[in-house]
């Protein structure tokens, strides 16, 4: 994913959410404000911050250009982008699947504790390398239907 599809993405939420087609302030700052993000950050923490942003700001304050601001994206998504490791799977995988919301919950409770045992940080690994395999083997059926 690049920039132009996170904008894309962008620009569909934004019509969807308000019912309006996004105006665009600079299309080409606004290109590489996304590439910064997706820079520092992964395409999925991206995304599910965009979808949190347009669900919960004004639409007056709704432009890339104020949700890729440090002041908004690294503060208001500071949650996020310390479980940034599983917001992958948490957009791809089957969450009303057990096992895997388990999962995710069990990561996250390890992401927001201050002290970590050694045992804890392995299993945290562990959780990670589950996830993984569970995504791998779920693209590869999706990828045998089709």
């Amino acid at each position: 994913m690049n920039s132009k599809d996170i904008r894309k993405y962008w620009t569909y939420k934004y019509n969807s959410i308000y019912g309006k087609e996004y105006t665009a302030g600079n299309f080409l700052v606004e290109l590489s404000l996304i590439k910064k993000l997706l820079f520092k950050y992964e395409e999925y923490v991206v995304l599910e911050a965009i979808d949190r942003f347009l669900e919960s700001v004004d639409k007056s304050k709704a432009f890339i250009s104020y949700f890729a601001s440090n002041k908004v994206f690294e503060n208001k998504f500071e949650k996020l982008i310390k479980n940034k490791d599983i917001v992958k799977y948490k957009r791809t995988l089957n969450l009303s699947n057990n096992d895997i919301r388990d999962l995710i919950k069990e990561y996250e409770e390890y992401s927001s504790a201050i002290i970590l045992s050694n045992s804890e940080k392995i299993r945290k690994k562990e959780i990670l390398e589950q996830l993984e395999r569970i995504s791998r083997a779920g693209q590869t059926v999706k990828s045998s239907a089709s």
